[in-house]
């Protein structure tokens, strides 16, 4: 299992963090769990990034630990929605 923090969460469940979590993630397809710490105040739905940061893909993604439990990938949009 691996873990890695946040800088924002997408609705679709994407996550957008500095380089190199999206190489992290693909390196660990098959291997290890990708399991993102992230305070739920971080759920975005904007589309840009700034330099030095990337796209992670929901499918990279076992699930995000937040302060409200462990949740999927699929779920981050009904949280977006609750916010």
């Amino acid at each position: 299992m691996a873990r890695a923090g946040t800088e924002r969460l997408e609705p679709g469940g994407a996550l957008v963090n500095g380089t190199p979590t999206a190489l992290l993630a693909d390196h660990l397809r098959g291997i290890a769990p990708l399991y993102v710490t992230a305070e739920t105040i971080k759920l975005d739905d904007a589309s840009q990034m700034g330099p030095g940061f990337e796209r992670v893909p929901a499918t990279l993604i076992e699930g995000y630990v937040t302060d409200w439990g462990v949740i999927a990938p699929s779920q981050i949009w009904g949280l977006v929605q609750s916010v």
